[in-house]
């Protein structure tokens, strides 16, 4: 068994257990402490845990679901490419863009098929070639909200290797490490400071491993947005990992009770007893979506959950890990309203200058808040998409749907009223500086005019032969020949 003191840590505690009577009391009791209380319990922490999963129990990370705002004619350009590939063997359904008043009046959604990495498929032609590991095929589907809000879905169905590479790893060779504040034993500082504890290190090696997984699936997905003629930055994406639940060790992630759960030798990141980071629960208690921390700590905008027994052998089509229904189905309406959330929360941070600066010029201010415009129109607009959409999405989560969607629309008219006030009162700071500008610059606007009367007249023709074209010299006479009869 592996002894967690160092030699020289060992040495100095020996000495002060040696001759007590040299040192302090508060000395001789953190040596007694890590020599004959303490070491059992440092072995533990190193010991005991041997293992490192990102989920309780057994998992399988199915794959990433990734939904894009598009516009309609880049969609008519995805539907056109996917088209081409598909083979003679596959289905003879063609798929036409949406009709334009359907579009903007209904909700409808289109499968336009698979694209495989690297393996052949009958079905669905050659496959991309890809230097990927984790992403197995794509699934494409088109989106269309009411008022006219287009997306693009597409889910990466991962490989096994990826599901292998966050859970059980071995992390028998990570130690929680401690050192001295002073490494002299008569220095008032003289203590132990834990640094780098195991449990922290191994949460953060699993989450580094599903942040690779992670980033390599995106950069497929800008692979395929480049072949569309489409580039885009990755936090424009709205991105949910999906993950399906096998044992019992998960059921604490839907219980709406709070949890009993014990890790054992293993180290969970995302610990079901963290209730908190669970943002909604489908009615039958078989689906939950987690955010915040459980989502950042990969790079996920949100972690989706689906207790499913696993099967002895694998039955293609129907329950959820081998259903066909890639990334339209349980969570989908909820991906729709994280997206718009996140330009709530895009819109809130590219005008909060305005609201945390003690001291902003009025003109710039001004010029923040009205660039919003556009953006607070399309939220608004998706608002409204998403409260005239809840009857396509899963049944199941109808209620969380429909109260974050309310929450949602609460938000926006919040953050809308507000830009608004600053507004209206930017406006009327500007128009006051300009009156008081008018005001203090009166005189040169006078001379501007006196000045632009003089140039006047010294470019008209004065001399005798040219007297007779000049219209300064003919109005006068005019106005005088006017005013003389006027008076008679």
């Amino acid at each position: 068994m592996t002894d967690p003191l160092s030699p020289l840590a060992k040495a100095i505690f020996k000495i002060i257990h040696i001759v007590p009577w040299l040192f302090p009391k508060r000395h001789r009791w953190v040596a007694n402490h890590y020599l004959f209380e303490h070491v059992d319990r440092i072995r533990d922490s190193d010991i005991k845990l041997i293992k490192g999963s990102l989920l309780a129990g057994d998992f399988t990370w199915k794959g990433i679901s990734v939904l894009i705002p598009f516009d309609h004619k880049q969609l008519s350009n995805v539907t056109k490419w996917m088209k081409k590939r598909r083979t003679a063997m596959a289905s003879s359904i063609t798929y036409s863009p949406p009709h334009r008043a359907s579009s903007i009046l209904g909700f409808q959604c289109f499968h336009l098929g698979f694209i495989p990495f690297n393996t052949f498929s009958d079905f669905y032609g050659g496959p991309l070639f890809l230097r990927s590991v984790y992403p197995k095929f794509c699934d494409v589907n088109t989106m269309y909200l009411p008022n006219g809000a287009a997306y693009l879905s597409l889910y990466i169905r991962l490989d096994d290797v990826a599901t292998d590479t966050i859970k059980d790893v071995n992390v028998t060779h990570i130690r929680g490490e401690k050192r001295f504040l002073s490494l002299n034993p008569f220095n008032k500082s003289f203590g132990i400071l834990s640094n780098g504890i195991k449990e922290s290190a191994i949460e953060k090696l699993i989450s580094k491993k599903a942040t690779q997984v992670m980033r390599e699936s995106l950069d497929v997905v800008d692979v395929l947005l480049r072949l569309w003629g489409k580039r885009l930055k990755s936090e424009t994406y709205n991105v949910v990992a999906d993950f399906v639940s096998h044992s019992w060790e998960t059921t604490g992630y839907f219980s709406t009770d709070r949890p009993h759960f014990e890790k054992g030798d293993t180290q969970v990141v995302i610990d079901p007893r963290r209730q908190y980071l669970i943002t909604g629960r489908s009615s039958d208690l078989t689906g939950v979506m987690m955010e915040r921390d459980a989502a950042d700590a990969f790079g996920a905008d949100a972690i989706f959950i689906k207790g499913e027994a696993r099967l002895t052998e694998p039955d293609y089509g129907f329950g959820y890990l081998s259903g066909l229904h890639y990334g339209i189905e349980e969570y989908a309406g909820l991906q729709y309203v994280l997206d718009v959330e996140k330009r709530l929360i895009t819109s809130a941070a590219e005008v909060s200058e305005v609201f945390t600066k003690a001291k902003m010029p009025s003109r710039k201010s001004l010029s923040l808040l009205v660039s919003q415009n556009l953006s607070l129109n399309l939220i608004d607009e998706r608002i409204d998409a998403l409260k005239n959409s809840d009857r396509w999405f899963d049944g199941d989560y109808k209620e969380v749907f429909e109260k974050r969607v309310s929450n949602l629309e609460e938000r926006f008219s919040s953050l809308r009223r507000k830009i608004q006030k600053r507004r209206d009162q930017a406006h009327d700071d500007v128009q006051l500086a300009q009156l008081d500008w008018t005001k203090r610059n009166a005189w040169l606007l006078v001379a501007l005019a006196l000045i632009q009367i003089g140039i006047a007249l010294v470019v008209v023709d004065w001399t005798e032969s040219g007297i007779d074209e000049n219209n300064i010299f003919l109005n006068w006479n005019s106005l005088a020949s006017y005013l003389t009869d006027w008076r008679e």
